[in-house]
């Protein structure tokens, strides 16, 4: 029997059972911070495939969205 997993990322903190959550907030905080400065930013994400990137990514994103 072949089993297949689909790589399919969440959209929103509410679809989180990981519990990323604090680590969200403390990067989305460390950006709002950053952009007083008059200087660039690069951040990366870096792990395996399907160790959730992407899901961490957009609930950044959504984080960052809410303002605040």
């Amino acid at each position: 029997m072949v089993q297949a997993y689909l790589d399919k990322p969440i959209e929103s903190s509410q679809e989180d059972i990981l519990g990323r959550g604090p680590f969200v907030q403390q990067v989305a905080n460390a950006i709002r911070n950053y952009k007083e400065l008059d200087t660039s930013l690069v951040m990366a994400i870096y792990g395996e495939w399907g160790s959730g990137k992407t899901s961490t990514w957009n609930m950044i994103r959504e984080e960052l969205q809410k303002g605040g």
